[in-house]
C-alpha cells in the first residue's frame, strides 16, 4: 500500500497505514491459517493463553 505513494512526513506514512486498518481491512473475517478464527479473536486468544502462562 505504501509503497506506491510518497508521504511528505513519518506522520503522514502513519495515518495513512491506520487509515487502511481501520477502514479497509476485516478484524471479522475468517481466515483459515488460525484455525478459522477472526484476527481479533486469535490476538485475544494468544493474549489470554499469554497471561495464564
Amino acid at each position: 500500500m505504501v509503497e506506491h505513494d510518497r508521504y511528505p512526513t513519518r506522520a503522514a506514512v502513519v495515518a495513512s497505514v491506520r487509515d487502511y486498518i481501520d477502514n479497509f481491512y476485516n478484524l471479522k473475517r475468517r481466515h483459515s491459517r488460525p484455525a478459522y478464527m477472526s484476527p481479533i479473536d486469535f490476538e485475544l486468544k494468544t493474549y489470554v493463553t499469554a497471561l495464564a502462562a
